[in-house]
C-alpha cells in the first residue's frame, strides 16, 4: 500500500514538474520563434525590400504563437529532445513546417498528460480497492484471533477439568486400595475367629465324648446321672447355641466379604468409565486443535459437533 501511494505521488510530482517545464519550454520556443520570424523577415527584406512582405512576415509571427507545448509520447525527455531538434532547424526552413512540428509535439504531450492522468486515477482506484481489501482482511483476522482465544480458553478449562478428574481418580484408587487392605484384614480376623470357634467346638465335642465315657464307666446313682445328664445337656445346648452363633457370624462375614468384593468391582467400573470419559474429551479437544491448525480455523459444523460431544460427555 505504501509503495502504491508513493507511486501515485511520484506520478503527480512528475506531472507538476512536466507542466512547469513545459511552460518554460513554451516561453523559450516563443522566443526562438520570434527570433526565427525576425531573421526570416530580414532575409525577405534583403531579397525583396517591399514593405508588404515585411508586414506579412510580422503578422505571420504574431499568428504563429502557440497555446502550449507538451512532450511526445515518451515523456519529458522526448519533449526536450524535440525542443533541441527545433532549435537546430536551419534558419531558411519554412515557418509552416516548424509550426507543424510544434503542433505535433503539443498533441503528443497532451496525449501523454492524459495518459498519466488516467494512470493516476487507476492507481488511486487500485489503492482504494486494496485498502478496502486490507480492512476486510484485518476484520477477518480479528474474528479469527477472537475464535482462537475462545478455543484456548475452552482448552484451558478442559485441561483443568481433566486434572481435577485425574486427581479424583487417583483419590478413588487410593480409597480402593485402602478398602481392599481393610477388607483383607477383616477377612483374616474373621478367619481367625472362625478357627477359634472350630477349636472351641472340637473341645466341646471332646468334653461331651469324655462325659459320655465317664457316664458309661461310672457306677453312680440315677439321680446323679440325671443331674449330670442335665448339666451335660445344658452344656451341649450352650455349645450348640455357640456353634449356631458362630455359623451366623460366619454367614455375616461371608456376606460382608461379598459386599466388599462388589464395592471393589463397582469402583473399578467407575474408574474405567471416568477414564473413557476423559479420553473422549481429550480426543474432541485435539480434533478441534488439529482442524484449527490445518484449515486456518474450525468450521461451524466442527465446533457444533465438538460441543455436542463434550456436552454428551458431561451428561
Amino acid at each position: 500500500m505504501a509503495d502504491l501511494f508513493e507511486r501515485i505521488n511520484r506520478v503527480e510530482r512528475a506531472m507538476t514538474s512536466a507542466e512547469a517545464q513545459s511552460s518554460a519550454i513554451q516561453q523559450a520556443l516563443n522566443e526562438d520563434f520570434g527570433n526565427l520570424a525576425v531573421e526570416a523577415a530580414e532575409a525577405d527584406a534583403v531579397r525583396s525590400p517591399k514593405p508588404e512582405r515585411t508586414k506579412k512576415a510580422k503578422s505571420a509571427v504574431k499568428g504563429a504563437r502557440p497555446s502550449g507545448l507538451l512532450p511526445g509520447p515518451k515523456g519529458l525527455s522526448a519533449a526536450v529532445r524535440s525542443i533541441d531538434h527545433m532549435r537546430s532547424i536551419p534558419a531558411h526552413t519554412p515557418l509552416s513546417s516548424v509550426l507543424a512540428q510544434f503542433k505535433e509535439a503539443e498533441t503528443a504531450w497532451a496525449h501523454e498528460k492524459a495518459r498519466l492522468r488516467r494512470e493516476a486515477i487507476e492507481e488511486r482506484k487500485r489503492a482504494n480497492k486494496l485498502e478496502l481489501d486490507n480492512k476486510r482482511l484485518q476484520r477477518v483476522n480479528e474474528h479469527q484471533m477472537l475464535d482462537v482465544k475462545a478455543l484456548k480458553t475452552a482448552l484451558k478449562s478442559r485441561d483443568s477439568q481433566l486434572e481435577t478428574a485425574t486427581e479424583r481418580i487417583r483419590e478413588l484408587d487410593v480409597a480402593l486400595q485402602r478398602t481392599q487392605e481393610e477388607s483383607a484384614l477383616a477377612i483374616a480376623s474373621l478367619n481367625a475367629e472362625r478357627d477359634d470357634l472350630k477349636g472351641l467346638l472340637l473341645a466341646a465335642l471332646q468334653r461331651l465324648e469324655a462325659v459320655d465315657d465317664l457316664v458309661q464307666r461310672a457306677d453312680i446313682s440315677s439321680a446323679m446321672m440325671e443331674d449330670k445328664m442335665r448339666l451335660l445337656e445344658e452344656e451341649r445346648s450352650k455349645a450348640l447355641d455357640a456353634a449356631a452363633r458362630a455359623r451366623i457370624e460366619v454367614a455375616e462375614l461371608a456376606e460382608s466379604r461379598r459386599k466388599l468384593q462388589w464395592q471393589s468391582k463397582l469402583l473399578e467400573k467407575m474408574s474405567d468409565v471416568q477414564l473413557k470419559h476423559n479420553k473422549r474429551k481429550s480426543e474432541a479437544i485435539r480434533r478441534l486443535l488439529s482442524v484449527d491448525q490445518e484449515g486456518g480455523g474450525p468450521s461451524a459444523a466442527d465446533l457444533a459437533a465438538a460441543d455436542s460431544e463434550l456436552l454428551d460427555d458431561d451428561l
